[in-house]
């Protein structure tokens, strides 16, 4: 787990989506989750990044929650887009912590679905986040 400690995290709900269909009599589902990391802007000496977790149940196509975090990260160094990307890689428990909220927030969702509270992994895992620069 990377070691590396920023000055400053702030961390802002951007979207709460979900969606579940009504099911008849029992059916057996998988619950999968797709975790990413979105790094949108890089200064000096900051960075933006959205953080979202997807949680979906097979067969239900149709049947879904996903949150998504912007989060400012303020640093005592100079960032670029592969210093970050290595952080993410090595599991930085700043970013730990977001998913730590996705999975809380989730869970509140799911508990207002037929399903009950479903409470995903609070982490994630560094060698299968999906992550995506957009500068």
């Amino acid at each position: 787990m990377s070691n590396k400690q920023y000055s400053n995290v702030n961390v802002v709900l951007m979207n709460a989506t979900y969606n579940f269909e009504k099911v008849d009599g029992e059916l057996q589902i998988s619950l999968n989750t797709t975790d990413t990391i979105s790094i949108e802007k890089v200064l000096e000496k900051s960075f933006i990044v959205y953080v979202s977790r997807k949680l979906w149940f097979e067969p239900m196509s149709n049947t879904y929650v996903q949150v998504t975090y912007e989060v400012q990260i303020a640093t005592n160094e100079k960032e670029s887009v592969a210093g970050i990307t290595k952080a993410i890689k090595e599991g930085n428990s700043a970013f730990g912590a977001i998913f730590t909220k996705a999975s809380l927030l989730i869970s509140q969702i799911t508990n207002e679905s037929a399903f009950g509270p479903i409470i995903t992994v609070p982490m994630y895992n560094p060698k299968t986040v999906e992550i995506v620069t957009k500068i």
